[in-house]
């Protein structure tokens, strides 16, 4: 009788390869259980790795990007920690203090290239906690309500630092509105590459380089739209934050939150007396969206077989595979 469940030991759990070429699975061997020293392991091999490929870079004349993008906290139960180092004792503070000394590693390594003046080094998460596993893991949502996969300010908002050694000055803080998307413009515009931006469709990103030189009050970007998956969840504009009306109420009642009077976006009460004023505003804001996304729609999302292209795949991955492609819906010709 076959499992209902998946194989976690199945899994591809990391990779290596080149652009055009093959790909190739890395630190795993058919039959092998996955463990946590599976895991270190290929965590140690991330970090490696970027700091050769800094060394790679650096020694040519070309402005580069390179992702550091540690997978550590992710890891909600860690048979490693002999004794906790963080007051908070739980796997993701003692993971995140961890990959803190892998980052420190890369700083140090810039310092040592002779880069430091001439590399902007931007460290940030990707999304908040995850809340449902808030007892184990050690997190909470602590200021903003909510966590990853949600659209409150708690699942949106995260913390970002930035170093441009000689430009940016230590210790600065600026609270300006920043979304991922404005990185991508922002550093075309840094190294001279604003020719590659693409001109045949829209762009989300906005050139946030006055930010940067000029500091705080200096962002070009006062909205989001914030989307839950496919679907448009809430929108912010300054201090104001919208959560879209269930289809078929009137938006005038539909919850306006001051984000710096009620960060938790926890008492409704307060779009009593936005409503009127704001309400007309954000759905106004609501239609351009809309239209805007009617002439330039978004992409199909992909759909294809995992693991596609691993010139390697152990046995049990293969059976994985043949497994899914039994319920997934086959890829449109």
């Amino acid at each position: 009788m076959r499992s209902f469940r998946t194989n976690p030991n199945a899994m591809v759990y990391g990779v290596v390869g080149k652009k055009g070429g093959p790909m190739r699975e890395v630190n795993f061997k058919a039959g092998e259980v996955y463990t946590q020293e599976h895991y270190n392991r290929m965590e140690e091999g991330y970090k490696q790795g970027a700091l050769k490929q800094l060394e790679r870079l650096a020694k040519g004349d070309k402005p580069f990007f390179l992702q550091y993008w540690p997978q550590h906290p992710l890891s909600f139960t860690r048979s490693d920690i002999e004794q906790a180092k963080t007051l908070n004792g739980g796997p993701i503070a003692e993971s995140i203090a961890k990959v803190d000394g892998w980052i420190g590693e890369i700083l140090d390594k810039i310092e040592e290239l002779g880069i430091a003046e001439n590399t902007v080094v931007l460290v940030m998460g990707d999304n908040g906690p995850f809340m449902q596993y808030v007892d184990k893991s050690g997190q909470s949502d602590r200021i903003y309500r909510g966590g990853k996969a949600t659209h409150l300010e708690g699942g949106v908002r995260t913390n970002a630092f930035i170093r441009w050694k000689g430009v940016l000055e230590p210790g600065s803080r600026a609270q300006d509105i920043i979304h991922v998307t404005d990185l991508f413009t922002t550093f075309a515009r840094l190294a001279g590459a604003e020719q590659y931006i693409p001109t045949d469709r829209l762009i989300d990103g906005v050139d946030q380089t006055p930010l940067l030189f000029l500091g705080e009050t200096h962002g070009r970007r006062d909205y989001v739209f914030i989307y839950e998956g496919p679907t448009l969840r809430s929108i912010v504009k300054q201090q104001y934050k919208f959560h879209l009306p269930l289809p078929g109420a009137n938006p005038i009642g539909a919850p306006i939150f001051n984000l710096y009077k009620n960060p938790r976006e926890d008492r409704p009460q307060d779009a009593i007396q936005y409503g009127v004023g704001f309400g007309g505003n954000f759905v106004a804001m609501l239609k351009r969206h809309l239209a805007m996304k009617q002439q330039y729609p978004d992409r199909e999302p992909g759909r294809d077989l995992p693991y596609g292209g691993i010139e390697n795949l152990r046995p049990e991955t293969k059976a994985l595979v043949k497994s899914m492609a039994a319920w997934m819906k086959p890829k449109a010709k």
